[in-house]
């Protein structure tokens, strides 16, 4: 029981993490495109 609540909080974090990713990594190309990114 409580091991399926873990894996669906876990799987639920994961969503959540990779929707973030993918903001990001959005946001970052529009800053480069734009030209304020500044790549180290």
């Amino acid at each position: 029981m409580f091991f399926d609540y873990y894996v669906k909080s876990f799987a639920s974090l994961f969503i959540v993490i990779k929707a973030y990713i993918v903001v990001y990594e959005r946001y970052r190309i529009w800053m480069i495109m734009k030209g304020y990114w500044r790549s180290p």
